[in-house]
């Protein structure tokens, strides 16, 4: 049973470049500290074992990823360069989502939104 009070975090970062595996493992472990701190967080590149299984266009992903960035409270951009990330930022600030780049950051000023 899930609280719906907790603030749901979208974790968006470099999924391609410069290692699918490497980026994945990333952002994982960033959900896991995000989890530790309390909150819930959404991980699109866990898509990755899907697309390893029944690959689809890359558009398929990004509106994927935009249904759920629209359900989440909190935009978190892991750094490096991400077209798709950077596209999903542009989204997440026309929301008017609070977005943080820096994970000390998120953690510390923990919010319920």
């Amino acid at each position: 049973y899930f609280k719906t009070m907790k603030t749901k975090v979208y974790i968006a970062g470099a999924y391609q470049h410069p290692d699918q595996c490497i980026n994945t493992n990333k952002a994982i472990l960033v959900a896991d500290k995000i989890a530790e701190a309390g909150m819930y967080q959404f991980v699109p590149h866990l898509y990755h074992f899907w697309h390893t299984m029944i690959p689809h266009e890359y558009q398929f992903w990004m509106d994927l990823d935009e249904v759920w960035l629209r359900q989440c409270d909190v935009f978190f951009r892991i750094d490096g360069d991400s077209k798709g990330a950077d596209k999903e930022e542009e989204i997440a600030k026309s929301l008017g989502m609070p977005i943080y780049k820096d994970l000390d950051k998120l953690i510390y000023e923990k919010k319920e939104y």
